[in-house]
């Protein structure tokens, strides 16, 4: 069998097969599954024929570790730093807000540049149902902050304009996490979550 044809039926390039035979990368468990079955070899011995296969999985799988903990780190910060904002939201506890507005803000980007399924925004109703849920906690949440009293109307104009936008900036970041915290739990916590 030719390198084009054995690239064809593994769906990958012809380039990316040489890149497999010179050692320069390795195929995915899926791939070795499929050459395993294609070819009647075992999976044992696929890797013991390859020499650096071994340190090049080995890698992969503490990658995989740290990238989980590193997210799993970042998830419950994003959750506590959640909940004290949304004290600050809805009573007259105050903390340094801008603190926690800025650690919540780090811990939103990072953890959503770092959230491993990122795949899962490409589908269009996966983004509806972000934009969904996200919809549903900006209003519940501005309901709970008229509610509470927290929107103190005063004769001065700019000072109302003032609360009314930082309540709808406030308002925007809490549902944007919120949504986050929902759809976007590490597949750690997932996991204990169903035991």
């Amino acid at each position: 069998m030719t390198q084009e044809k054995f690239a064809q039926s593994l769906n990958v390039s012809r380039k990316t097969i040489s890149g497999w035979e010179n050692g320069r990368s390795f195929p995915d468990i899926t791939t070795l599954l499929k050459i395993s079955d294609m070819y009647h070899v075992s999976l044992d011995n696929l890797m013991k024929e390859s020499s650096g296969a071994e340190d090049y999985y080995q890698t992969q799988i503490k990658n995989g570790i740290r990238a989980q903990r590193k997210s799993t780190f970042l998830y419950l910060l994003l959750l506590v730093s959640f909940i004290f904002l949304f004290i600050q939201f809805l009573t007259n506890w105050k903390i340094p807000c801008h603190l926690v507005i800025i650690i919540l803000l780090i811990c939103l980007i990072s953890y959503l540049f770092s959230y491993s399924n990122g795949y899962e925004f490409h589908s269009l109703k996966y983004l509806f149902k972000f934009f969904s849920y996200f919809i549903v906690f900006f209003v519940l949440n501005s309901i709970l902050f008229v509610a509470t009293g927290n929107l103190a109307i005063t004769q001065n104009m700019y000072w109302n304009f003032g609360i009314i936008i930082g309540a709808i900036f406030l308002d925007f970041l809490l549902s944007i996490t919120l949504t986050t915290l929902i759809l976007f739990i590490p597949e750690t916590i997932k996991s204990k979550l169903r035991k």
